[in-house]
């Protein structure tokens, strides 16, 4: 991210963007405030459907021009604006893992899920998966999701605690 690019794209000049933001790194804070993330559609009563749209969504974000690359900012950032990456997780990740958790949560409270299942792990293969196969330079598919939450509900089920 330049400044001179975000003028150019927003069709005014440097000096107009720096009238509002002193520098790249308060844009950039800007830029991430604004973010809002919509926690996808659920509540069709099949909790594996619900997962599977939730990683969906999770994946259909990573996968536009501002997903993979705003993570970066917010991470090479990191040392030098923490703001930055504290407000990327407010605003972005958490949102995303907490609509996970609950759908793992409510799978788990109607005995769909062993109860001792562990749901923080879950979360973070499902989310980590995505991350994965992105650094990877592997295709994330339509077909992902489905495969991923497959793996990870057969590893929560009761019969794979039980093991």
């Amino acid at each position: 991210m330049s400044v001179s690019e975000v003028a150019r794209r927003a069709h005014v000049s440097k000096p107009t963007i720096y009238l509002r933001w002193p520098g790249k790194a308060e844009l950039a804070i800007a830029a991430v405030a604004r973010v809002q993330v919509s926690p996808p559609p659920t509540g069709t009563g099949r909790p594996r459907v619900d997962l599977e749209r939730a990683v969906d969504a999770f994946r259909v974000a990573l996968a536009l021009p501002s997903g993979a690359s705003l993570l970066g900012t917010a991470l090479t950032e990191a040392e030098r604006m923490p703001e930055l990456i504290a407000l990327f997780r407010q605003r972005i990740l958490e949102p995303r893992r907490r609509s996970l958790r609950t759908i793992l949560e409510r799978a788990r409270r109607d005995g769909d899920l062993d109860a001792t299942a562990d749901l923080d792990g879950a979360v973070n293969m499902l989310v980590g998966s995505l991350y994965a196969r992105h650094l990877a330079g592997e295709p994330i598919g339509a077909d992902w999701p489905g495969r991923v939450v497959e793996l990870t509900w057969a590893a929560l089920s009761s019969r794979a605690v039980a093991r």
